[in-house]
């Protein structure tokens, strides 16, 4: 066992497959020329954003709640739309993917990652049932009723 150097990692990290990636377009002709890129892998949803200063954020799969598409009148015309995800993540509770290509055909194959995640995590859509967690970290809705099938606390 050798001794390990500043910076260095003596770990193996196992690189997921990409199932999707893509970058925000602009313009009216939908180039993708931005510094906002997408990436779906089996577990995840990345988004990295910025040039000088990067920033990534990332949301597991299993978290989802729900995904809308939506497309605007310029969106049609550049062949793009944008997608709103809604997660139980308490850093990004709402991700928007923007301008992107075959948005309606993505929001498909998040819809169907997302569904195969869960049942990897063993997390039951009930489970998902009530929205988010409160800001305590409880999964009591706001008259103070527990909305988890199993919960124990008291239902007044």
């Amino acid at each position: 066992m050798s001794k390990l150097k500043a910076g260095q990692i003596n770990v193996e990290i196992e690189k997921e497959e990409t199932l999707w990636f893509d970058r925000k377009r602009v313009t009216i002709f939908a180039l993708p020329w931005s510094f906002t890129k997408y990436t779906l892998t089996e577990t995840k949803l990345l988004v990295e954003e910025g040039f000088f200063t990067k920033r990534e954020e990332e949301v597991k799969l299993y978290r989802v709640a729900d995904i809308s598409y939506s497309q605007t009148f310029w969106e049609r015309i550049g062949k793009t739309g944008s997608l709103v995800i809604t997660s139980n993540d308490a850093t990004m509770p709402r991700l928007v993917l923007k301008h992107i290509k075959n948005a309606k055909t993505i929001k498909e194959v998040i819809s169907k990652t997302v569904d195969a995640a869960r049942k990897n995590n063993g997390v039951k859509t009930s489970e998902m049932v009530g929205g988010m967690p409160d800001l305590d970290g409880s999964n009591n809705d706001s008259e103070g009723v527990c909305v988890d099938p199993n919960c124990t606390e008291h239902n007044d």
